[in-house]
């Protein structure tokens, strides 16, 4: 019982067995105990495991369109923002939540390259589309951006959502 709550440390990283503990790395060791005897880092001090933690300080949504709203054609799609240097840009991934229905997952992932800080990505559903409305090319082009006004988008690292725009 490394962390002294009375629940052995097998049974404390399971709710269901009692537990109240998490193991955000699955080496079925409660946080608190990784962190205090050094195997994890916690450089914040809020009790969650550096290595468990996504700190988006690189990729942001910056806006969304649907350029049919308002002309009935044109194409839709998300912009996103680089804050810092991602050497890897296939870590990322974009989905659209449809309808109001809640998560539907991460439905695009990005290409394997980096991407410098200040760089703005263009992500739509028609390429041909896009160019004529915007007056120059997308960076990527899916069907994950058939979204309209009641469809949120997540934005992905890892599989987890870093951020959101509208409501799930």
């Amino acid at each position: 019982d490394c962390n002294a709550n009375g629940i052995p440390d097998e049974c404390d990283i399971y709710p269901d067995w009692g537990g109240t503990s998490e193991d955000c790395n699955g080496n079925d060791i409660p946080d608190e105990c990784d962190i205090a005897d050094g195997t994890s880092q916690d450089d914040d001090g809020n009790g969650i495991p550096d290595e468990c933690e996504v700190v988006n300080g690189y990729l942001v949504i910056t806006g969304v369109y649907d350029a049919q709203f308002t002309t009935g054609a044109g194409p839709k799609g998300v912009e996103l923002y680089v804050i810092s240097d991602i050497d890897d840009l296939s870590l990322y991934g974009i989905g659209g939540a449809n309808n109001g229905g809640g998560r539907d997952g991460e439905e695009f992932t990005f290409p394997v390259g980096p991407v410098v800080a200040g760089t703005y990505i263009y992500v739509t559903d028609d390429e041909v589309d896009f160019l004529v409305f915007f007056g120059f090319s997308p960076d990527f082009q899916t069907g994950a951006m058939l979204i309209n006004g009641d469809d949120a988008i997540e934005l992905f690292v890892n599989g987890t959502v870093i951020d959101t725009f509208g409501e799930l």
